[in-house]
């Protein structure tokens, strides 16, 4: 189950990471147009001056050439080393101010400060870890939240009818979208073991709320994705009340009228 999770995570930021670079190489492109518009007359490139070349005369020619003396002086160069004097015992007493003001001691950084390892780490992390850091981030706080919606669900109707009611929601065609997690929540259900009916809702949960923290265009409404997110968490807080009213769910709307999610 949690390398499933992981696998719809990493997929799903995939393909908005993908329609990301998409959409910038879209505005590039139409940035370059917008220039040339703007711009018709290209700068032509500059050919390199050389500079013309004499040619010598016939008497230059002739002439041989005249050699040229470099002096080289070989005088000594005196460098001036600095004296390594002894420790007095008032330069030991000094020594602990200076290193406490001079940054650098003995050749040696001194050590960085949690600010300056908090900002060296968050250089070294790659593009991809805190695009995925912020989208489980996110996830989580859509998961959070469909939580404590389905608390509330439950305290205000009832564990029998809110998970009638949420049952009834999943099957409406707002939800279709998410079909796959409610065939596996049915059959679940069908076997009658509570902790896997608990299990699917749960997953089911998690990957609504990760629809919910798309910011994609291609992305799913994201009010009704949360909607069906706080619907399998009713589930997942009361599996037994679905295995009692596994008939309250509907497969499609009623033909007395159009039929509402509870969330509306």
């Amino acid at each position: 189950m949690a390398k499933e999770m992981v696998f719809d995570d990493a997929r799903a930021l995939r393909r908005e990471q993908r329609e990301a670079r998409i959409s910038r190489k879209r505005e590039r492109r139409e940035a370059r147009a917008l220039k040339r518009r703007q711009h018709p007359i290209a700068l032509e490139p500059l050919a390199p001056r050389v500079p013309a070349v004499r040619e010598p005369s016939v008497g230059e020619a002739a002439s041989p050439a005249e050699p040229v003396a470099i002096e080289i002086s070989h005088a000594p160069v005196a460098i001036a080393l600095p004296v390594v004097g002894a420790v007095t015992p008032e330069k030991r007493e000094a020594a602990p101010e200076a290193a406490a003001t001079d940054p650098v001691s003995n050749g040696e950084a001194s050590p960085a400060t949690p600010s300056r390892q908090a900002e060296r780490t968050g250089r070294g992390r790659s593009r991809r870890e805190r695009d995925v850091a912020e989208f489980r981030e996110r996830r989580d706080r859509q998961v959070t939240e469909a939580r404590v919606e389905a608390r509330e669900q439950i305290a205000r109707n009832g564990e029998a009818k809110a998970v009638s009611d949420a049952l009834a929601a999943l099957a409406h065609p707002e939800a279709f979208p998410w079909q796959r997690h409610r065939e596996r929540l049915t059959e679940a259900i069908a076997g009658g073991r509570i902790p896997e009916i608990g299990a699917a809702a749960r997953r089911a949960c998690r990957g609504a709320a990760a629809d919910a923290a798309r910011t994609s265009r291609k992305a799913p409404d994201a009010d009704t994705a949360l909607a069906v997110a706080s619907a399998y968490a009713v589930i997942a807080r009361a599996p037994w009340a679905a295995v009692k009213g596994r008939r309250a769910e509907r497969s499609s709307p009623t033909p007395g009228g159009q039929q509402r999610p509870f969330w509306r």
